[in-house]
């Protein structure tokens, strides 16, 4: 069988790797880690079982560094020389290899491997707060909020989630998990499980926020056996999935002209709060950081607040 080429999807998991379920199950018991971690994890592991398959292993003591390399060189191809793009792949193989590192390690704690081959993956240098988080102004938000046709199908529905994204900087993963019952009307709170941490987040529901879910939960979701508060417009109606809600609200910014994703929406909810004077560690538990490091490079956020968006006083809009 020939090699893969560089970028080139590898095989789906075969049977016989019970290892990786049992790893799995292991993550999920003695780590803590979240669903959409997980996730990530059983993705990753299932598409190395199909790549060593493919190179005629059937048992993981046959692992060399050449199939590690391999692997890593088709799930990340080489980065295109533009700075972004190469954040973006340094990214990518630091968190593969943070995935191969921990299964590698529990292969040799079983004894299923003679050497510790963790040791053998050695991530690319990324320098903490070497970029800036792109955050837009509160005039292209304002001006992406005005710009959403609420009197169309799925108008009101699109908006409640910008909204949310703008207001509460909430992740896709985050608004594709969020149910009826986590909107707590009488409180005039919504919570939220955050997608990393698993921790529950109770965050209030401000005027304008209130009135965009009761009329899109009044006006357009209609009746349904799901009890995700974001579906699809056609039957069967089905419950949005995170990547639906990141190219639905990337094609939202576009149609206003401005070329950014829903992460963005984030970073600028991070600069408003900082400008108010928010403290670090409340940005971070607001964020759903698990490490500080990844709140620190907001502090080189220098826009302008978003009071209009997140304020309960948005009738401009």
């Amino acid at each position: 069988m020939s090699d893969p080429k560089p970028g080139q999807t590898v095989g789906s998991p075969p049977p016989g790797w019970a290892e990786i379920p049992d790893y799995i199950d292991f993550c999920r018991q003695h780590r803590g880690l979240s669903a959409s971690r997980l996730a990530a994890i059983s993705r990753c592991l299932d598409r190395f079982a199909g790549f060593v398959t493919e190179q005629h292993l059937t048992q993981w003591d046959g692992l060399t560094c050449e199939h590690l390399d391999r692997f890593l060189l088709c799930m990340v191809p080489p980065p295109p020389p533009e700075r972004q793009a190469r954040w973006r792949y340094l990214q990518r193989v630091q968190f593969l290899q943070s995935i191969l590192r921990g299964f590698l390690r529990y292969l040799f704690s079983l004894g299923l491997v003679d050497r510790d081959w963790a040791l053998a993956l050695r991530s690319p240098r990324r320098h903490w707060l070497a970029s800036t988080p792109r955050a837009l102004s509160a005039d292209q938000v304002l001006s992406v909020l005005r710009g959403v046709d609420r009197t169309r199908p799925g108008g009101k529905r699109d908006f409640a989630l910008l909204l949310l994204a703008a207001g509460l900087g909430l992740r896709v993963g985050e608004l594709a998990g969020l149910r009826l019952e986590c909107l707590r009307w009488r409180e005039q709170m919504v919570w939220v499980e955050q997608s990393k941490t698993a921790n529950l987040l109770r965050l209030p529901l401000s005027a304008p926020l209130t009135q965009a879910l009761a009329e899109y939960l009044r006006d357009e979701r209609g009746q349904s056996p799901y009890r995700e508060v974001f579906l699809h417009r056609r039957p069967p109606y089905r419950p949005l999935r995170a990547r639906g809600i990141s190219v639905l609200i990337r094609n939202r910014l576009r149609q206003t002209g401005v070329k950014a994703t829903a992460h963005q929406l984030r970073h600028s909810f991070a600069g408003a709060l900082l400008e108010t004077g928010v403290a670090f560690t409340t940005l971070q538990e607001l964020l759903g950081h698990r490490n500080f490091t990844s709140t620190q490079i907001y502090t080189k956020i220098d826009v302008r607040q978003l009071r209009d968006v997140a304020d309960n006083d948005a009738e401009d809009y």
